[in-house]
Order: structure tokens, then C-alpha cells, then sequence
């Protein structure tokens, strides 16, 4: 049974992702554990105000298109990428320096 007071408290808490993920997981999920169904609602808050941290820098930055991020990058034979330049090159730019080959 769904307590109502708990997804009010949580909403109260700005804890909404907790919130939401707290009424679908009392149906969907109801033979999980506590930890099991906790970290799930961990998770859920946890990707959302992540998504809502980035969603601001990504539309400054330029970045619209998410198709364009380097973990969608197609590796096709044709293409003849390869994984551990563009892998270095991810690392390289994630750590702001620059280097000169």
C-alpha cells in the first residue's frame, strides 16, 4: 500500500525523481528487496538531476544534437576509426589539458 505522506515528504525534500520512481516501484517492483528497490530509487533521482545539471551546459555549449556525443560515435569497418585514439582523445579533453603529438 502506497503511504501518501511519503512522496509528499520526499517532493518537499526536492527529492521529485525519488518521488515519481517511489509509486511506479510499488507495483513494477514489488518482489525486489529493500536495497534492491532503494538503490533504484537512487539511481532515478540521481540520473535526473544529473540530466538537469547538464541539460543548461550542453545547450551553451552547443550540444543539441545528442547523436553527436562521442559515446554514439559508429566504429564501422568502413569508417576505419580507431577506438583507443578517439578513447584518448575523450580522456585528453575530459581533463582540460592540452598536448601536442
Amino acid at each position: 500500500m502506497l503511504n501518501p505522506a511519503t512522496p509528499k515528504k520526499l517532493r518537499e525534500l526536492a527529492l521529485d525523481d525519488m518521488s515519481e520512481n517511489y509509486g511506479q516501484q510499488m507495483e513494477a517492483f514489488s518482489s525486489f528487496g529493500f536495497e534492491e528497490r532503494f538503490g533504484i530509487m537512487v539511481d532515478a533521482e540521481w540520473s535526473g538531476k544529473r540530466s538537469r545539471r547538464l541539460a543548461p551546459l550542453m545547450k551553451n555549449a552547443g550540444f543539441h544534437d545528442r547523436s553527436t556525443y562521442a559515446e554514439n560515435i559508429e566504429y564501422h569497418d568502413e569508417r576505419k576509426l580507431d577506438r583507443g585514439i578517439v578513447a584518448r582523445l575523450r580522456r585528453v579533453h575530459k581533463g582540460g589539458r592540452r598536448r601536442t603529438a
